[in-house]
């Protein structure tokens, strides 16, 4: 299906499920809420979410939300740079719907995301809530479940190689405060190259999307984590996880053509790892949020190693306009114990230092402007492939 008769089908969507619903009565007086301080955005945006939506012929509750995002990107003109001129772009449009049942714990949620030449289905699946333990069962497709929001439209450089990407799966998850945990089974992550940022280049090695290709292969993971009441002194999470599976033929290829002179068979993968998460609240208007997080990664006869850490600083004031700045800083590395070789990208180690400031223009509209310094040893001469992107973002 082409991509008009795609957003036809979604626009007609649109105006049958919501042909009265723009404005209500509690919309404003949310909204009320929201400009006298009594609620925050996120509070407001959360009770939005449980109440919203309509009820189906079958009796569920249902939902539509999204995002679009349109971005300036400009990279270092290096002669191995592929698209070396500044330019804007339509980065993505996404939908989330959700389905909730009555008289039950169960849901249905999706994205599908459409950017400047197709449209399709990128994650979703069922939810079982309500489960002993405090837990929670999802069937579907979905990224591995120890991502963060990372607040850039960048990925750190750990984020892409381990939690960047979806796969099909079960999960289940529990939390007994002050202790979460989650135990994974799902088809495996193939193994591939990414680029470090925007643009197509001097790509490394990343775990990547499975969402239908038959890899013959399991991928097992646990995570175990701790949220500990430290009081007036802020929010504390620290996080353990590890993640099992065999490479496939086509991950064994993958490192025979990405990297110098290898050759091996085995079909070793693992990655383990840890992350702590501090936030520090000093009143209404400011927060500092500290991150950290490392991670070993073996496939095959190669071992790698990375990790980052990230300060933010935001800042909110009560207005219509400009109603919050979080100025941010990353600063993260990543190690190949291989043989570096420059026409060899993914042999190289890296480091990526990320500056942002990310500005609330109003109530569910972001302006994200990032610069990326990217550092490599590449066996060779020196590469300049900084970038500049400017991004905006709405949510509804």
């Amino acid at each position: 299906m082409d991509q008009s008769r795609w957003m036809g089908m979604l626009v007609a969507l649109l105006v049958i499920m919501f042909p009265s619903k723009a404005w209500t009565r509690e919309d404003t007086l949310l909204n009320l809420l929201r400009e006298k301080g009594i609620l925050s955005s996120e509070e407001v945006d959360e009770i939005k979410a449980e109440e919203g939506g309509f009820l189906s012929l079958k009796g569920a509750k249902l939902g539509l939300g999204g995002e679009l995002e349109l971005e300036f990107r400009d990279t270092e003109k290096d002669e191995g740079i592929e698209d070396p001129n500044a330019r804007f772009q339509l980065d993505k449009f996404t939908l989330n719907p959700k389905v909730e049942f009555e008289d039950t714990d169960i849901s249905l949620r999706a994205e599908i995301e459409f950017n400047e030449d197709k449209g399709f289905f990128s994650e979703g699946g069922v939810y079982f809530g309500g489960l002993p333990l405090n837990s929670r069962v999802f069937v579907g497709l979905g990224d591995r479940f120890i991502g963060i929001s990372r607040k850039t439209e960048a990925y750190p450089l750990l984020g892409t190689l381990l939690w960047r990407y979806e796969q099909i799966q079960i999960n289940w998850e529990g939390e007994m405060s002050p202790f979460y945990w989650g135990i994974a089974i799902g088809e495996g992550l193939k193994l591939g190259t990414k680029q470090v940022s925007e643009d197509s280049s001097y790509k490394m090695l990343a775990d990547k999307r499975n969402a239908g290709d038959r890899t013959g292969h399991l991928e097992y993971g646990i995570k175990l984590g701790i949220r500990p009441n430290i009081g007036d002194w802020g929010k504390l999470d620290i996080l353990g996880f590890g993640f099992w599976s065999d490479l496939s033929e086509g991950d064994k290829n993958v490192l025979k053509s990405r990297l110098p002179n290898y050759t091996s068979d085995s079909d070793t993968m693992a990655r383990y790892g840890g992350r702590v998460l501090y936030n520090y609240k000093f009143d209404e208007s400011r927060d500092l949020t500290l991150v950290g997080e490392y991670a070993y990664l073996e496939d095959g006869d190669v071992d790698r190693d990375g990790w980052y850490v990230q300060c933010s600083y935001k800042w909110r004031f009560d207005r219509t306009y400009f109603r919050s700045f979080e100025p941010l800083i990353r600063y993260g590395r990543l190690d190949t114990d291989w043989e570096e070789a420059f026409d060899k990208p993914a042999s190289w180690d890296r480091e990526k230092i990320t500056i942002a400031l990310i500005t609330e223009v109003a109530p569910h509209v972001q302006i994200k402007a990032e610069y990326y310094i990217n550092d490599e040893d590449t066996g060779g001469r020196d590469v300049d492939n900084d970038e500049l992107l400017i991004q905006l973002e709405v949510k509804f």
